[in-house]
């Protein structure tokens, strides 16, 4: 096997030549957009930039803005448009000279552009007609730009530098006209007129031109890494600067008066000798240097071929040997006296017409060095060789056996191949679209790795548990719709949970793979072999199958299902990714969602208490309306309350901070305590609630008061999506070592497609009847959380939409035991002793409702707020109870308690943490503080009748109901 030749010593990117067509094609086109814009405009100043009189002409803006667009595209790799462009501007070119050559006056077409203009037709031919000089300077330029667009090595390109160089020619006459105010160089209308910005744009573009075919002379030149790019890069800016500027300086002098034009001359031929000279000597020490280089790399090359532990020869210019070193005479089986002096061909003439003989004569024509690999029949070895030019026109031989690293090689070829091959989907996936066309990518990898056209990714859907196809190619459309979910491997299923690669070599021998009529289609697709490789994300879990088909009895080798891994792994990273990227959306809409129906349903609470305030400022005596006005408000702020105690628990059970406080109860009397608090709601909706228990005592150990929240949640949701007048049962039953608790309606329904996700945050159900129902869509979620938390699952069914819901709890019993009435209710209090209370908060309005409300309970209040006016209070007061907020500026609640422990009457006062922060650590705080009790705003007046009752000593006399 042989491989393709590498030379060495090709010449520098082209990198910067692009940079600079670039810089100067953009120049052209923004230039003769103004340029064009001072006609549209009537603006003069913008077709003669230096007021020489001699404006550039609207043909010619165009034929500039065509051009430098042009060289901006085909700087792109735009070769087809920048060619066009190339055509249109040696259209405009040629079109001028054929009015000039022809005699032709175009004259309606040529005025057409000047928009009226009576400036701008000093120094033409004809106005809006661009002058000879610059339509044959468009003519060749256009030509230049459209040969610059052909492949590199072509000889269309060979054109382009001498057709720039003539346009560069031109530009520069008029350029220097201008420099020195030369008249006949720019103002002869049928030879030298150019405007000024006209001579630029062409100088411009013709550089560019060049820079496009940075291949060719003389970009070439200047890019060469020896002495010629040396001596290039020297010398093109002292020709192109220094004999302007000499003369410029001379002209200015004598202008001055500085000195006369025979002395001035003078000054400038010796000015140029000694400009000339210093640049001669640079020049030539340049290339002295390089020839000295240039002697000792031969010494060295000489020296080297007789040292190098590589086996190495030399021939000279007719092929004979004069060099062999011990190492080639022992690699060749020849002693180096049958060599030297000896010619190639001669002594192996087998080598004629062989890798050897094209390569060597290839240096030899180039004068390149070139690295190839050879083998040779007779001694049945592979060589790996450099070859090199001589000096002196002949060429060293470097070269070693390496036969063992070629079969090596070639057992690892298709490994690289196949890795190459990965790298580069790796980086095109990198930058791929949606998820399906990745797949896509990666299914033809695979594909073309194992050596089918048949196949296809399938993913799981973690909720069905079904395997879709998600992409396939080279299977019918019969085959895709018969096995679009799941798949035909009966075995798969099972194998899918241990997530192991199946292979099957052939279909037609393997027991069990399919029914008859799945193995029949499968045949008939033309697939007898299979493999399917398991797509597993980072944590262990199966996310799809990637699947190859053969249309022959086959299995996959090691190398390649090792590379079926690498795509497997990739497929699943970007699978989970995809599946990371549209939970985040999800949330995102979810959160958007959240936060508008949380406004909504803060809202909707606050017209019925503004309008109940209201009834209560006009009632005047009038006890039913004010009865009625007290009603609402409390039904409203206890919805509130409900409402800031989900979220608070959502948040407790999201962060894993929510703690159950269990003990023994008894479900029924869970049960009853949740149907009591949905009581009114059923009586308001006019519906029928039913409740079914099993009459013998189930025992758990829960947590009451969330179990009551949790049928309590699933009862109020019956009622609220269940049409006015409808029909709700609770059902409790005990199953095995399990209590099962049924809420079912005759409501609304729920679709199949939303059952999946209904217990899922922020989620709700997309209908016009639930949307009035309100809610946040967190009371499911809450449901879910707390069943879990007590080690049991909630479920839910519904036949669909109109014919209602059934939700079930399934809970684990705990150790049968009775439970004492005391631990199912906790006694009322009926009598409440009067007490001394200091109430302390920074809110006002809280502080005097409250102080009111405990007043005409016969309680004497004092108010406070902030902690430092509380702790005079309480030292001229001695309250019984201190009900004390937390947050407040100054001296917060848990510094206001320490301090007022501190004093010697301190210690006996009741103090008790009112605030809204509620979490166990909130509780800790207080209690570290030394608080007596922590209470949650708002504070229920039951709650708090209940501790000031409990409160030790007090005078009864003053109790009330």
């Amino acid at each position: 096997m042989q491989s393709e030749p590498r030379a060495t010593g090709e010449p520098h990117g082209a990198a910067r030549p692009a940079a600079l067509a670039t810089a100067f094609g953009a120049y052209a086109l923004g230039g003769g957009i103004a340029s064009f814009l001072g006609w549209v405009a009537d603006v003069r100043g913008l077709t003669d930039w230096f007021d020489t009189g001699i404006s550039i002409q609207p043909n010619t803006c165009i034929a500039g803005v065509a051009s430098g667009l042009a060289v901006l595209l085909l700087a792109r790799g735009r070769r087809h448009a920048g060619a066009a462009l190339g055509a249109a501007v040696s259209a405009v070119g040629v079109s001028a000279l054929v009015q000039y050559l022809a005699g032709v006056h175009l004259e309606s077409l040529n005025t057409l552009l000047l928009f009226g203009r009576e400036w701008g037709r000093t120094g033409v031919v004809e106005p809006g007609r661009m002058g000879p000089p610059s339509a044959v300077c468009w003519t060749l330029m256009g030509v230049a730009l459209a040969l610059a667009s052909a492949p590199q090595g072509s000889r269309a390109r060979r054109a382009v530098p001498p057709l720039a160089l003539a346009t560069l020619g031109v530009a520069m006459l008029s350029m220097v006209g201008y420099l020195y105010d030369a008249d006949p160089l720019y103002t002869q209308p049928h030879l030298t007129a150019i405007a000024f910005q006209t001579a630029t744009f062409i100088a411009a573009l013709s550089v560019a031109s060049m820079a496009l075919v940075s291949d060719l002379a003389p970009v070439r030149w200047l890019q060469d890494p020896g002495a010629t790019g040396t001596v290039a890069r020297r010398l093109v800016p002292f020709v192109v600067l220094v004999p302007p500027l000499v003369g410029w300086l001379r002209l200015t002098g004598e202008v001055a008066g500085l000195y006369d034009a025979r002395f001035g001359v003078a000054v400038l031929v010796l000015t140029f000798m000694a400009l000339t000279f210093a640049m001669l000597s640079w020049n030539l020490a340049t290339l002295e240097r390089h020839e000295q280089a240039l002697r000792r790399s031969q010494q060295r090359v000489v020296e080297t071929l007789q040292s190098v532990t590589d086996a190495c020869v030399a021939f000279d210019r007719r092929w004979r040997y004069v060099l062999v070193n011990d190492r080639a005479a022992r690699l060749l089986d020849k002693r180096p006296d049958e060599l030297l002096g000896r010619s190639l061909w001669e002594v192996f003439p087998e080598a004629r017409g062989g890798t050897d003989e094209r390569e060597l004569l290839r240096v030899a024509a180039q004068r390149t060095s070139v690295e190839y690999e050879s083998f040779e029949p007779t001694r049945g070895r592979w060589f790996s060789s450099r070859a090199y030019p001589t000096p002196d026109g002949g060429i060293a031989v470097y070269f070693r056996d390496v036969t063992e690293r070629k079969r090596a090689a070639q057992r690892m070829e298709q490994d690289l191949a196949a890795l190459t091959s990965l790298h580069a989907l790796a980086t095109k996936l990198v930058h791929a679209g949606d998820l399906h066309s990745l797949l896509r990518e990666i299914l033809a990898a695979a594909c073309d790795l194992v050596g089918t056209s048949k196949g296809n990714i399938r993913l799981h859907d973690a909720k069905s548990g079904r395997l879709r196809i998600a992409v396939h190619q080279g299977l019918g459309p019969r085959f895709v719709e018969r096995f679009a979910e799941g798949g035909w491997q009966a075995r798969y299923g099972a194998a899918a949970r241990k997530h192991p690669r199946v292979l099957i070599e052939d279909v037609a021998q393997a027991d069990g793979v399919a029914s008859a009529a799945n193995l029949a289609l499968v045949l008939e697709e033309g697939i007898r072999g299979v493999q399917s490789t398991p797509l597993v994300s980072r944590g262990g879990a199966l996310l799809g199958v990637l699947s190859n088909h053969f249309t022959a009895p086959h299995l996959p080798s090691e190398r390649e299902q090792r590379y079926l891994d690498l795509l497997a792994r990739m497929a699943a990273d970007f699978i989970e990714r995809a599946q990371a990227e549209q939970a985040l959306r999800e949330a995102d809409r979810r959160k958007d969602e959240f936060l508008a129906m949380l406004a909504h349903e803060l809202r909707n609470p606050l017209a019925p208490m503004r309008n109940g305030v209201q009834i209560l400022r006009e009632s005047r005596g009038d006890a039913v309306a004010a009865r009625a006005a007290t009603d609402v408000l409390d039904r409203q702020v206890d919805q509130m309350v409900r409402l800031v105690d989900d979220l608070l628990d959502v948040s407790r059970i999201t962060r894993g901070r929510i703690d159950l406080r269990k003990r023994r109860v008894e479900l029924a009397a869970v049960a009853r305590q949740a149907v009591e608090d949905n009581r009114p709601l059923v009586a308001r909706m006019g519906h029928t609630l039913d409740v079914v228990a099993t009459p013998q005592p189930i025992p758990l150990q829960a947590d009451a008061a969330r179990l009551s929240q949790v049928i309590g949640n699933l009862l109020s949701n019956a009622c609220k999506f269940t049409p006015r007048g409808g029909h709700i049962e609770l059902r409790i039953e005990r199953e095995g070592d399990h209590a099962l608790v049924r809420v079912r309606d005759d409501g609304i329904g729920i679709a199949a497609e939303d059952l999946p996700r209904l217990f899922d945050l922020f989620v709700q159900v997309d209908t016009s009847l639930e949307r009035s129902a309100g809610g946040l869509g967190i009371g499911l979620t809450l449901v879910k959380s707390l069943v879990e938390l007590h080690g049991g699952e909630v479920a839910v069914r519904s036949d669909g939409p109109g014919l209602g819901s059934e939700f079930s709890l399934r809970l684990p019993i705990g150790p049968e035991a009775t439970v004492s009435p005391s631990e199912a209710a906790a006694p009322r209090a009926s009598r409440v002793p009067w007490r001394r209370v200091l109430i302390v908060d920074d809110n006002a309005d809280s502080t005097e409702s409250l102080a009111l409300l405990l007043a005409r309970r016969g309680h004497e209040v004092r108010a406070a707020n902030d902690g430092f006016r509380a702790i005079e209070l309480a030292r001229e007061f001695r309250p019984d109870l201190v009900l004390l907020d937390i947050g407040m500026p100054g001296l917060n609640g848990y510094e206001t308690c320490q301090r007022i422990r501190k004093e010697p009457w301190g210690s006996g006062i009741t103090m008790v943490a009112v605030t809204g922060w509620g979490q166990e650590q909130d509780r800790r705080m207080a209690r570290s503080a030394g608080f007596d009790a922590h209470v949650v705003k708002p504070l229920d007046l039951d709650v708090l009748m209940s501790l000031v009752a409990t409160l030790p000593g007090g005078d009864s006399a003053g109790a009330h109901a």
